[in-house]
């Protein structure tokens, strides 16, 4: 977001939590001379200086799979964290405020199609903590223009989530966990940089609510198809049962953190095998125009081509 904006010709100043310079997306910041700002969402004197003379916020900080912390840090950095910088903003008088939420807030998922206006339905609490982050940004809608868009699953370059995924299947590790049917709905990032700037610019975002997500649904399985075509390696073929996977993060969570260990695998890291999403976003494209271009295969390809040229695979 911050190398389509600076492409665009904005001055832009992003607020990072203890970057590391060797990760290529902070050097790829620092070669096109964007300014950075050490620091957290729970500053609150440091967001009043980040916010300065900025026009638009893009809000897309968060506390997401950590499963080694207490349920509060979760509504640190997802509500009291928004409301910290919501605030910045009014006061430093930004003009806009573009939220990123989670397509998660509609509860595990199920084979139906989900809409921006389907019933809610947190399930956890990293969840529930960005429903009430939400809450706090739909508050302030007659004080500060803002938009929430409910982000779906985002993959591609810089993206370290799916790194897992391209490199076990590159080694040849990786293994199918259940039937692999359950559905994703991924949009690749560019994807959702275009709707992020249009939500930040276009005159007729402001006071709305939208899901965001890419062309087409696809199952873990066909996901897995496309990355192996992008890195040429053979479908796997061996399967294990998620049931007994599930007993185990269950036990690993009750039992490892008294320990003071970081459990290897927990319930939200099985989601990706669980959770099942489809969305139809009518709204945001008659009303932004907005519309997702890249499918999974040549999104698999980019992300593949970035991983190996920051020799990350």
């Amino acid at each position: 977001m911050a190398l389509h904006c600076r492409r665009q010709g904005d001055d832009v100043r992003v607020l990072a939590r203890r970057p590391n310079t060797n990760r290529p997306g902070i050097l790829e910041l620092q070669a096109a001379r964007i300014e950075i700002i050490e620091g957290s969402v729970a500053n609150a004197e440091l967001l009043a200086a980040a916010c300065r003379n900025v026009d638009v916020v893009y809000h897309l900080a968060a506390a997401h799979n950590e499963s080694h912390v207490p349920d509060d840090y979760f509504r640190a950095i997802n509500v009291h964290g928004t409301q910290n910088l919501l605030r910045a903003a009014q006061a430093a008088g930004v003009g806009r405020f573009v939220h990123a939420s989670t397509v998660g807030v509609y509860g595990p998922g199920d084979d139906g199609v989900i809409r921006d206006t389907s019933p809610i339905s947190p399930s956890n609490v990293y969840t529930r903590s960005k429903l009430e982050g939400e809450a706090i940004v739909r508050a302030a809608f007659d004080a500060l223009p803002c938009v929430i868009l409910r982000l779906s699953e985002t993959y591609g370059p810089a993206d370290g989530r799916l790194l897992k995924l391209f490199k076990g299947i590159e080694r040849g590790r990786y293994l199918h966990v259940g039937s692999g049917d359950n559905l994703h709905h991924p949009i690749y990032v560019e994807d959702l940089v275009r709707a992020l700037r249009l939500a930040g610019t276009h005159p007729a975002a402001p006071g709305r609510t939208w899901v965001v997500a890419g062309p087409q649904a696809i199952t873990t399985r066909e996901m897995v198809r496309s990355i192996c075509r992008a890195l040429k390696k053979p479908e796997p073929r061996l399967s294990v049962p998620l049931a007994p996977l599930q007993l185990t993060a269950v036990a690993m969570e009750a039992v490892l953190p008294r320990l003071g260990l970081r459990p290897p695998l927990h319930r939200r890291r099985l989601d990706f095998f669980v959770k099942s999403f489809h969305f139809v976003s009518d709204e945001i494209r008659s009303v932004l125009g907005f519309a997702p271009q890249v499918d999974f295969d040549e999104g698999a390809f980019q992300t593949a081509l970035w991983y190996r040229q920051m020799n990350l695979l």
